[in-house]
Formats: C-alpha cells, structure tokens, sequence
C-alpha cells in the first residue's frame, strides 16, 4: 500500500502481484517509480501514480526454466541508483554446478552472481559482480554512484543440480566469506576491496557523503573504514551494535548508530569515541537524519516518530 507521508492517510492504491513475501521497498530518485522485492525470487517496478506494473526483473533468464527456480534465491533487497536509472538486487542464489549426477570434472559451474545491476526501462542486467561464497544481504551506492558496497547474507548456499533439476546436495552454513563486505567499481564490475573483520552477518552499511569512508554495523561491532583501500579506521563500541541502521551525518563528522533500545548515540568515526547520547521515551526500530540533517527523525515499535 502506498500513503500519503505528510498526513499519514492510505492512498487508494495498492501494489499486487507478488507471490511471496516482500523484503524490501524503495522509491525511485524522483518519486515516480517504486521498487519492490520478494521471496517469490523477483524485482518489480511499479509507477507511484496508478500502481500499474512497470517491469519484472528476474535473474538467469538465459536457463531453462526449472534450472533457474532451483538456482534463484529470494531477492533480500533492492534500490534505484543515485541518478534513478539502474536498479541493484541483492539475493540468496545458489552457487551450482550442472552435470549428470555427480560433481563430475565435466560439469559445468554457473556463473556466480547474487548481484546484479539492470536497466529497468528495459529489464535487462547490464551489470554483475562475480567472486562471492555466499549470498547477498543488501548493497548501497557511494553517494556519486561509482561504486558498490555488497554484504554477505551470512550463509554459504552450494548445490548441484543433476539433468533432472534436482539438487541432492545442498549445504548451507557459515562460510569464512559470510561475514564480509566488499566494494565494487560499478562500470567495471571489478573487485575494490574487501572489508575484513565482522564476526557476525552484517545488518548496516553507509558510504559518507564525500566517499571516503564507509560505515558497517553486524551483531556484535560497528566499524568504520577506509572506502577507497579497505583498511579499518575505528570499532564503535559493541554495545551500539545489533542495530540495522548507521549512517554518516550530513557534514560527515559523526555516525549514528543505537544503543540498546531506546537511546541514539552521536560517534567520532575517526577515534570511535560516543560524542553524544540521544536517549528516546521508547524503544524504537530506525533512526535517521532529517531532510535537512538539522533533526534525527525515529519511528517507534508502535509505529510513532519522533523528531530530535
């Protein structure tokens, strides 16, 4: 459903079609376009003004089609580049080799990539990123939309599908690679760096705005690094971890995160020291700057904002 945002009523517009579970909801830069992704394995777009599909986008098409369904993972995520042309999706796909039964030296392994970059006036992918172990959490855009930041979903997906497009054996299960971030030159599709060091799946990221550094949080740690060679620059205390948002402020001088439930802290990602504590009447779920940057803006369990 889609609402009005300053008076907070329904609209009489309501987006269906998916066959599964949604993960994920983005406007475009220019507020015309909506992007949604499922676990039923695709990416729809949809105009904001009449709730009319625009374009499916699903990965693989070149596969039969009961290889593709066996191969696709549910899209966990995905979003408009700055400039509203693209669309990135992130997914859980499986990593498989095609063979007749066993993993036999002839089989042939398919082409790894959980995620991908589309032209979504035309559904076609004009971009991938190859080299992943796992699945794909989330990705974000540098502020410029030159580069890629990609996190792993935590889990390592291997499979082998035999000529009747059956997959005996099928693993899942944490994977050195599962706790990384990576970041990627989005023309190219090559490999920048790697941020190493997480010790649990990652649930937050966010470039700064001039592109220097970016912000990653997983369950146990936030951590600030160097975008441009990999190399970490600060640990935010683990109590502000198990928090799905970070984000640099508008001057970059301080990155957001949570502490517990109920309470906003304000850090120095150069040094890692708490400048400022935020504490909110209730426990809330996100928390980010205003459009303006001059007001923190946080949306209760109970649905409630609140403006800082």
């Amino acid at each position: 459903r889609i609402w009005n945002a300053a008076t907070l009523d329904q609209l009489s517009i309501t987006l269906r079609g998916h066959k599964d579970a949604l993960n994920a909801v983005a406007f475009s830069p220019s507020g015309g376009e909506i992007l949604t992704s499922s676990d039923d394995k695709t990416t729809k777009v949809w105009n904001t003004r009449d709730g009319q599909l625009i374009t499916e986008l699903k990965g693989l098409s070149n596969l039969k089609p009961s290889f593709r369904e066996k191969t696709l993972g549910e899209v966990n995520s995905a979003i408009f580049s700055p400039n509203g042309r693209f669309v990135v999706t992130s997914s859980s796909d499986r990593k498989v080799i095609v063979g007749d039964g066993q993993r036999s030296s002839h089989g042939k392994q398919l082409t790894y990539t959980p995620a991908r970059i589309w032209d979504w006036k035309s559904g076609k992918m004009v971009q991938s990123f190859k080299g992943f172990k796992t699945g794909v959490a989330f990705s974000i855009y540098s502020a410029d939309g030159n580069r890629l930041l990609t996190a792993s979903d935590g889990r390592a997906k291997d499979g082998f599908l035999n000529a009747f497009g059956q997959m005996p054996n099928a693993s899942s299960g944490p994977t050195q690679d599962s706790t990384n971030a990576k970041i990627w030159n989005v023309k190219t599709g090559a490999l920048m760096s790697i941020l190493e060091g997480h010790t649990g799946a990652l649930v937050g990221a966010a470039f700064s705005h001039d592109g220097g550094r970016v912000v990653t949080s997983d369950v146990y740690a936030v951590r600030v690094w160097n975008a441009h060679n990999g190399r970490l620059i600060s640990t935010l205390d683990s109590d502000a971890a198990r928090t799905p948002f970070v984000a640099f402020s508008p001057d970059d001088r301080y990155v957001l995160a949570r502490r517990g439930g109920a309470q906003i802290e304000l850090w120095d990602p150069d040094t890692g020291a708490a400048l400022h504590r935020l504490q909110q009447r209730q426990s809330f779920l996100l928390a980010y700057y205003g459009p303006q940057g001059k007001e923190i803006i946080s949306i209760g369990h109970n649905g409630a904002f609140r403006k800082t």
